[in-house]
Parts: C-alpha cells; sequence; structure tokens
C-alpha cells in the first residue's frame, strides 16, 4: 500500500466509527418495538446518507503510533458537501497541530503547518479507498462491510428500545 493511501488512512479511519455511530443513532430510530434486520437498518441509514447534502460536525480523533504504539489525539472539524455531481470534504485539525485535508472531488490535498508542507494528488488515487470513499458519498454500506447485529458486549439497547444498532466490519481487512 503506498504512504499516500496510508495517510489517509490514519486520518480517517477512527473517524468512520465515529460518524457511523454518530448518524445511525440520529437516523435509525424506528416506531416500533419489533426487531429489525441488520440489513433493513443498514438500508435505511445508507438512504439517509444518500439523501444528505451537506454534514459537518467537530470530532476527536484517538490513535496509536505505528512505530510506537503510543495513544495519540487530535481534534477538529469536519465538513462535506455533495453538489453538482462533486463531493467534497475538508477536515480542520486544530490538535496536535494544525493540518487540512481538503477534497474538491478532483484533488486531495493534505497541508501541515508545522512542516509548512502540502501534499496535492489527483483524488482518483485514493477513491477506491473504503473510508475516502465512503466520506466522500460514493461508498456503499452493503457492498463494502459485512453488516452484522450489534455486539452485545458492546452496546446494551435494554433501555431503549427504539434504537437500532448494527454492527459494521470492512469486507477489506486493510480498510
Amino acid at each position: 500500500m503506498n504512504t499516500f493511501c496510508h495517510a489517509i488512512r490514519h486520518f480517517f479511519a477512527p473517524i468512520a466509527l465515529f460518524v457511523f455511530l454518530f448518524i445511525l443513532p440520529l437516523t435509525c430510530l424506528a416506531t416500533e418495538n419489533t426487531p429489525e434486520a441488520p440489513g433493513t437498518v443498514a438500508a435505511r441509514l445508507q438512504a439517509r446518507y444518500d439523501a444528505m447534502r451537506s454534514l459537518s460536525f467537530t470530532f476527536i480523533q484517538q490513535t496509536e503510533g505505528q512505530m510506537t504504539g503510543r495513544p495519540r489525539k487530535g481534534g477538529g472539524k469536519a465538513y462535506f458537501l455533495k453538489t453538482g455531481g462533486l463531493k467534497r470534504m475538508r477536515w480542520n485539525y486544530d490538535s496536535p497541530e494544525r493540518q487540512v485535508l481538503v477534497s474538491d472531488g478532483t484533488t486531495f490535498s493534505m497541508y501541515f503547518e508545522n512542516l509548512q508542507q502540502m501534499i496535492v494528488s489527483p483524488a482518483k488515487k485514493i477513491e477506491e479507498d473504503m473510508t475516502y470513499s465512503f466520506f466522500t458519498g460514493s461508498g456503499k454500506l452493503a457492498e463494502d462491510f459485512m453488516i452484522l447485529g450489534a455486539n452485545k458486549n458492546v452496546v446494551d439497547t435494554e433501555d431503549d428500545k427504539d434504537l437500532r444498532v448494527i454492527q459494521l466490519v470492512p469486507n477489506n481487512a486493510e480498510s
């Protein structure tokens, strides 16, 4: 895997889980207390996501260094816009140091303020990356993930019978 795609995965993969946990509870509340198949929940989530034209949120990202295994924490704001056939996104990292990641659907740029360096690449180079494709709106849950029921050891829905939770496992182990 090339370094650029690895850098993309390093930035976005931990946040993908946050987005699924953020979007899923807001959009998958059911009106009945009957169990709903995980595939049905995923289809409703996909339809809701496909209908969105914009999304923004504040995020906190926790990762471990590849070499040291030391925890790292970052954060900032993310913005997504789907309009006119183009899918744009921007990640503004405020901590631990300022970084800006931008895609206009044609190019993908990463700016590192402390290095005073910008890396620019054609967006096509990373379009097949599952995390990138999901954030730009071209990824599909049913194609990119195994859709499973909630892991009862991780999420307890007993207190909220209307909450629907699914587990998404990437089909591609590198994602």
